[in-house]
């Protein structure tokens, strides 16, 4: 048997200053016991690495500062059997030799305390012979490193340089809990990149506002104490301001195209409760739309009948689940009576109901 041309695998931009192994494959043939690998400035020809290492593996490791950054370099490898003959050359490879860039969060708050519900994460990237980011994405993980929620991998574009900053926003962070955030990249030619793993603790700051409050009995003092920790969630609206009616207690959304938007502050992931009320709806129509950025939607609406009797039913997404749920059947409301919706979910089971309230 002869040897056989062996397969030099693409490699991926490095930093000079760290030692690297160049891989290949051989199909057939003797069996190998050395190889050289020959490697080239692509720009001038010259040969600046030329060297043969004995080892059955089909690799060859390059030691640290061999090469020079802002280099670009071409090569190839050659094998030999036992009698010392070698194979033909390989495919030729070209690679660049990258310092390693910087990629780190810098936007963290003080003690990595985040005072909310959502928090848009900034990472910055830097590479000093000006090799762009390719791709990168956010990873959030709970306290035992379990992944929880992503960003999914994103493409960084054309418009942007060797120093850049990006961003993404997790919501639904639940208070009074530990996290875990991190970031990867791969760059234009191929390297893959991490920031350190990240722990974060979320410790919201709410006004004080009496409505669904806490009771604590200081009986050794004779009082009660009354507290109420509501997170205020700020909206948008179409038109701008809205048109409030009721003597400015409820706005007017009948007509296609109002509506009133709340885009923080929430989460479609964990338990909740949600209630609104409201009255003179149109029949079958959409009262509540809700979504997030991980692709979960509940839709609710106001339902009529044949026999006239109302009710409100629930279209809810929930990864690759989808469900549909309604409440009973109510007599509709008479004159201007209000009708109150609920949707709770516990524990992954939801419930839907519908009232007539004065």
């Amino acid at each position: 048997m002869a040897l056989t041309t062996p397969i030099l695998f693409s490699q991926v931009a490095f930093d000079s200053r760290d030692s690297n192994i160049f891989s290949f494959d051989v199909i057939g043939g003797d069996q190998v016991v050395k190889n050289r690998l020959v490697i080239m400035n692509q720009s001038t020809g010259n040969v600046v690495y030329d060297n043969v290492q004995t080892t059955y593996s089909f690799s060859h490791e390059l030691s640290e500062n061999v090469l020079s950054n802002g280099v670009y370099y071409s090569a190839y490898v050659i094998t030999y059997n036992s009698n010392g003959t070698p194979s033909p050359r390989s495919n030729l490879i070209q690679f660049y030799c990258y310092s390693n860039p910087i990629f780190q969060f810098t936007n963290l708050p003080d003690g990595n305390i985040i005072q909310n519900s959502s928090f848009s994460f900034e990472v910055t990237y830097r590479q000093n012979e000006g090799e762009l980011l390719d791709t990168y994405s956010f990873t959030l993980y709970d306290a035992r490193q379990i992944q929880v929620a992503t960003s999914g991998v994103k493409y960084v574009g054309s418009n942007v340089g060797s120093s850049t900053i990006i961003k993404f926003t997790f919501s639904g962070l639940s208070d009074g809990t530990n996290y875990y955030i991190k970031a990867n990249g791969q760059t234009e030619q191929g390297t893959l990149i991490e920031t350190d793993l990240i722990s974060i603790n979320v410790s919201y700051v709410a006004p004080n506002i009496f409505s669904i409050i806490e009771l604590n009995n200081n009986c050794s003092e004779g009082y009660i104490s009354i507290r109420s920790n509501i997170i205020n969630i700020k909206s948008t609206s179409k038109p701008s301001p809205p048109v409030y009616v009721d003597d400015n207690t409820a706005v007017d959304a009948r007509k296609d195209g109002r509506y009133v938007e709340w885009n923080d502050g929430f989460s479609l992931s964990d338990d909740f409760t949600l209630s609104l009320w409201g009255k003179y709806f149109n029949k079958n129509s959409d009262i509540i739309k809700m979504s997030d950025e991980y692709g979960n939607t509940i839709v609710i609406s106001y339902r009529t009948d044949e026999s006239g009797k109302v009710y409100a039913d629930a279209t809810i997404k929930n990864g690759n689940i989808i469900y549909y749920i309604y409440s009973d059947l109510i007599n509709p409301p008479v004159g201007n009576k209000k009708v109150q919706f609920w949707l709770r979910r516990i524990s992954y089971q939801y419930e839907i109901k519908i009232a007539v309230i004065s």
